[in-house]
C-alpha cells in the first residue's frame, strides 16, 4: 500500500512537470513519517484544490504528458493514507508547481495486517508498472495496461459467476485500465475503445456481460446497447452502463433501451464489482431456467409460448410442427397466427385475464404452416413479481383440430347415425 502511495504521487508529478525538478523526501518525525513529493510542474488552479482527492475529479485544460486522466490516482492515495491512520495535504500554484505532503503514524498497528501481507505485490512490480506507463507518454500508440495502483477493494467480495467474461467499453484509456484491473481479479476481461470495436469483439467471442460508458465518441454505450438488442446472438447479454451525475438523461435513455443496470460516477470499486457480479449471477440463473424450459418443451407434444405482460409481444413460441415457430420477439403474432374471425374473442379473453391476473384459457382457430386452419386449446398463466405485478405469461396450446372436425361432422350427420371419431393428437400429462 505504501508503494502505491509513493508511485501514484510520483507518477502524478511526472505527468505534469516539463521543466525543473521533482524532489521526493522522506524524514522521521517524533511520531510520524513525513513524505513530500514536490515538483516544478504546471500547478493546480485554486478552485480545484478542495476537490483534488474526490474520486473521478479531473482538472480540465491542464497540460500533461498523457491523455486526460480518470481522476482515480489521487483519490486512491487519500484512501490508502487514511487506512494507514495518516493525513495528506497539497499546496500548489499555477505555473510554479505542486507539493504533496503525507504524514503516517510510525509503529501504529494496521487492521488486517495478515491480509495485507498476503496481497503484497512482488518487490519491484509497482516500479516496473510505473516505468511501463511512462514509456507510453508522448507516444502515438496506446499501450493497454491497468493503472499502476488499481484499487482492488472489490476483490474481497465473494466470487460470483466464476469463469465469466466481461467486455469493458470505455474511450478513456486510464478509466478503461482501471475498470479492467478491478474486474480481472474475479473474471476474464476484454476491453474496447468504443462501441464499434466492442461489437466486433462481442461477435467474435460473446461476453457474459458488457460494461460500457453511456457517452463516447462514435458509437456510445446506448447505441451499442441498441445494436446488441437487434442482434440475435447478442440480444440476451446483460449490459451495465456507466454514467455521470450530469448524465441522468443518458441513464434513463439506456434503461428504456433495455440496459440491465447503470452505475453513476463517482462510484466505489466495491459497488462496481458487486453490481457486475449480481448481474452475472442473474444471467446465469436465467440461462439455467431457460435450459430447463427448453428441456420441458422438447419433452412435450404441446405448443409452448411466452408473452409480454400486456400480450403485445410474443417473446417466443415453439410450435412443435403444429404451427410455425417464433424465435424472435413478435408484435404481429395476432395476425400471423389467429383467424380474423376469432381475434376479437381472443383479445377479450386476454383482457379479462390481465385485469384479474388469472388464467387465460380459450379454444380458437390458428393458421397452420401450410396455410390451412386448425383448432387449438390455449392456456396461459401469469408470472408475478414480489409486488404482484405481471412479469410475463407462460402458456401451452394443444392441437384439438381432430376433435373439432369430428364434432362438426357429428352435427352435420343425419339423426341416428353415429360417426367414428378420429383420435386426437397425443397428450402428455
Amino acid at each position: 500500500m505504501w508503494e502505491k502511495i509513493v508511485s501514484n504521487l510520483l507518477s502524478n508529478a511526472l505527468k505534469f512537470t516539463f521543466a525543473g525538478e521533482i524532489v521526493v523526501t522522506l524524514r522521521q518525525l517524533p511520531k510520524h513519517a513525513e513524505l513530500v513529493v514536490r515538483d516544478t510542474g504546471v500547478g493546480i488552479p485554486a478552485e480545484d484544490l478542495p476537490h483534488l482527492f474526490t474520486r473521478f475529479h479531473r482538472v480540465r485544460g491542464t497540460r500533461a504528458r498523457t491523455h486526460e486522466g480518470a481522476g482515480i490516482g489521487l483519490a486512491l492515495v487519500n484512501e490508502l493514507v487514511s487506512r494507514h491512520h495518516g493525513r495528506i495535504r497539497v499546496r500548489s500554484e499555477v505555473g510554479k508547481g505542486t507539493a504533496f505532503t503525507v504524514w503516517v503514524h510510525v509503529g501504529a498497528p494496521l487492521p488486517g495486517e495478515g491480509e495485507l501481507e498476503r496481497e503484497r505485490e512482488p518487490t519491484g512490480a509497482v516500479a516496473a508498472a510505473l516505468a511501463e506507463q511512462a514509456e507510453r507518454w508522448g507516444s502515438e500508440t496506446e499501450i493497454e495496461m491497468p493503472l499502476i495502483a488499481a484499487d482492488a477493494e472489490g476483490s474481497a467480495l465473494r466470487l460470483r459467476a466464476p469463469g465469466a467474461r466481461v467486455l469493458v467499453v470505455e474511450d478513456n484509456v486510464d478509466m478503461r485500465g482501471y475498470l479492467a484491473s478491478l474486474l480481472s481479479v474475479n473474471w476474464q476481461v476484454d476491453a474496447a475503445r468504443d462501441g464499434e470495436e466492442a461489437l466486433k469483439i462481442a461477435r467474435r467471442r460473446a461476453p457474459d456481460l458488457v460494461l460500457a460508458d453511456s457517452v463516447m465518441p462514435g458509437l456510445g454505450g446506448v447505441d451499442l446497447l441498441q445494436a446488441m438488442r437487434r442482434d440475435a446472438r447478442l440480444r440476451e447479454i446483460p449490459v451495465v452502463l456507466l454514467t455521470t451525475h450530469t448524465g441522468e438523461e443518458s441513464a434513463i435513455e439506456g434503461l428504456i433501451a433495455g440496459a440491465d443496470d447503470y452505475i453513476a460516477k463517482p462510484f466505489s470499486a466495491r459497488e462496481l464489482v458487486a453490481r457486475v457480479g449480481a448481474q452475472l449471477e442473474l444471467a446465469r440463473i436465467r440461462r439455467r431456467s431457460e435450459d430447463r424450459l427448453a428441456a420441458l418443451i422438447n419433452a412435450s407434444w404441446d405448443v409452448v409460448y411466452r408473452m409480454s405482460p400486456d400480450w403485445t409481444e410474443m417473446r417466443r413460441l415453439d410450435g412443435h410442427g403444429f404451427i410455425a415457430d417464433t424465435e424472435s420477439p413478435s408484435t404481429s403474432w395476432l395476425d400471423e397466427y389467429i383467424h380474423a374471425d376469432d381475434q376479437a374473442q381472443v383479445l377479450e379473453a386476454i383482457q379479462r385475464a390481465i385485469e384479474a391476473k388469472s388464467v387465460f384459457e380459450l379454444e380458437h382457430r390458428v393458421r397452420l404452416p401450410d396455410g390451412t386452419l386448425g383448432w387449438t386449446l390455449s392456456r396461459a398463466i401469469p408470472l408475478l413479481d414480489d409486488n404482484g405485478e405481471i412479469i410475463e405469461w407462460v402458456g401451452a396450446a394443444r392441437d384439438v383440430t381432430a376433435r373439432r372436425q369430428n364434432e362438426e361432422a357429428n352435427k352435420a350427420a343425419p339423426a341416428g347415425r353415429s360417426e367414428e371419431l378420429a383420435p386426437e393428437s397425443p397428450q402428455v400429462s
